[in-house]
């Protein structure tokens, strides 16, 4: 799995009020076609469902 410094988070605000995160997890724009891109991004996606961090799809 992945360790905290092995991707960033970047808040983002609006008047003083925080609007959500934008994490950071490749150093370049992720491909379909890439593997190793697509198991990244899996493994954030399930961390952050198992941290109750994603919305529930009835909600968006």
């Amino acid at each position: 799995m992945f360790n905290q410094t092995e991707f960033e988070d970047i808040a983002k605000y609006k008047d003083d009020k925080q609007l959500g995160t934008v994490i950071v997890s490749l150093d370049h724009m992720p491909s379909i076609e890439n593997t190793e891109d697509v198991k990244t991004i899996n493994c954030i996606d399930l961390r952050l469902r198992d941290a109750d961090l994603l919305p529930i799809r009835s909600y968006l």
